[in-house]
């Protein structure tokens, strides 16, 4: 389970993201909201490049750190070496896995 990002860098919107203080730890099921621009689908992208254990085509030459509970830190050195057993469920994961037109 991913416990917390602990740095983002280069990756969209998110230039230099260091967690603050106020910040609370993932739990098993997140709910990400927030208002348009402010970096869901962003982290959405984050999450995907975890869950396919590849770089996200846009944002390469990102860093990025996460602590995962029970794992050793998942970055953007190791991140093909990880055996985090992530799912992202959002717009893009639809258009990409349903078809309603039947």
């Amino acid at each position: 389970m991913v416990s917390q990002i602990i740095k983002l860098k280069k990756f969209g919107i998110f230039q230099d993201f260091k967690p603050t203080t106020e910040l609370k730890d993932f739990n098993k099921f997140n709910l990400i909201y927030g208002w348009n621009g402010s970096g869901k689908s962003t982290l959405a992208k984050l999450f995907f490049s975890i869950q396919n254990r590849v770089a996200h085509e846009h944002f390469d030459n990102a860093e990025f750190s996460i602590t995962v509970k029970d794992i050793p830190e998942i970055n953007n050195k190791n991140i093909s070496e990880n055996t985090l057993n992530i799912k992202v469920f959002n717009k893009d994961f639809i258009e990409k896995n349903e078809n309603f037109e039947q």
